[in-house]
């Protein structure tokens, strides 16, 4: 696991998110980066975007 940061936010990694998605997975997969970054819920396939700043903010760890 790796220290968050925008060098290692890449699409393909995976992301440990802080809080917990309703549908009980904390796994997402990074799917688009820049400004925005989509992110993909690895339980339920739920899609969301949030702006760089917030998914810095919400992201616990990253698995490369």
């Amino acid at each position: 696991m790796a220290d968050v940061n925008t060098k290692n936010l890449s699409t393909g990694a995976r992301a440990v998110m802080k809080k917990i998605h309703p549908c009980g997975s904390n796994l997402f997969l990074i799917t688009r980066t820049g400004a925005d970054v989509k992110l993909q819920c690895l339980g339920c396939n739920h899609i969301i975007m949030l702006d760089l700043n917030k998914a810095l903010k919400s992201i616990k760890s990253i698995i490369l």
